[in-house]
């Protein structure tokens, strides 16, 4: 999480931080409020509107991060003496077929959300092979591969769907799971999960239209049901790779308005990416490099 910085004061914002989360990782129980109220507590001078207008902004910011952080888990990858255990390992993504058709405008009565199936371009079937040649490539365990046993794709899915998962994977003979999961990101909340074409119209502005693909990459310990670390397919919104490919891509107001040669080209630019997320990813888990003995 970045550092918060707050009219009037952000040193003593910034120590409440680290409070917090030092309380945290020491298993302290200190809920979100007690931070939240930290942001009020502030010895004022010439107190004014303005400064308790961004007090609060930042306080609200706050604690959406927190919640987001609490939904999700903390992100982290996975400890090397973890991945040293690993042997047999599993792959499955379950990202789905539908492909989110965004646009939006200078004022929200613009904006337009819609999807299309795109089962022909086989995506998924894309990031798993992907998945597999990274793993191979840079962990070199024992044995990689496709999980047998296969999981409607979807952009939602819940604790029992992973448990059914984990308990193929050990059925199977695999010591470890890697999930390949559609995911929101909280500082770009326009976009839709898994992946999409998303078209940018705003007033003065040039349009621009990109792909992009939102996911995350798990992994897990078959025989406990451990969840052993996670993190996103991306750097971050700006960083390498970012969700977003900056490769400009067609754009008609409905997708049955693309033509075929547009379609294709949308298609061949999304794989391309695709392929550099998960890449990314393999690495970021903590994959990279390693040789299982």
């Amino acid at each position: 999480m970045g550092r918060v910085f707050v009219h009037g004061g952000a040193p003593k914002v910034l120590c409440n931080i680290g409070r917090y989360w030092s309380d945290l990782a020491k298993g302290g129980q200190r809920p979100a409020s007690w931070l939240t109220s930290r942001f009020f507590t502030f010895p004022l001078k010439e107190e004014n509107m303005l400064s308790l207008i961004l007090r609060t902004l930042c306080a609200v910011v706050l604690v959406a991060t927190i919640s987001g952080c609490a939904a999700m888990g903390m992100r982290a990858g996975v400890s090397q003496d973890d991945v040293k255990k690993m042997s047999n390992v599993a792959v499955v993504s379950i990202l789905d077929s539908k492909m989110n058709y965004l646009m939006n405008g200078t004022t929200v009565f613009q904006n337009q959300s819609t999807t299309f199936d795109a089962a022909k371009w086989e995506l998924n079937k894309l990031v798993e092979q992907s998945l597999l040649s990274n793993l191979k490539a840079n962990a070199q365990f024992k044995h990689v591969g496709l999980l047998k046993m296969k999981f409607n794709a979807s952009d939602r899915h819940n604790e029992e769907d992973v448990k059914n998962m984990l308990k193929a994977a050990k059925d199977e003979g695999y010591d470890t799971l890697i999930l390949l999961e559609p995911s929101r990101y909280d500082n770009a909340p326009m976009y839709g999960r898994g992946y999409g074409i998303f078209h940018t119209s705003k007033f003065a502005l040039k349009d621009s239209t990109h792909v992009y693909m939102l996911a995350a990459i798990r992994a897990y310990d078959t025989s406990s049901g451990k969840d052993l670390g996670w993190q996103w397919t991306f750097d971050s919104i700006m960083g390498k790779p970012a969700f977003i490919s900056y490769d400009p891509v067609p754009w008609k107001d409905k997708p049955s308005d693309l033509t075929p040669a547009e379609l294709a080209q949308i298609n061949k630019a999304l794989r391309s990416h695709i392929e550099k997320e998960v890449a990314y990813a393999v690495d970021a888990i903590g994959f990279a490099g390693h040789k299982a003995p």
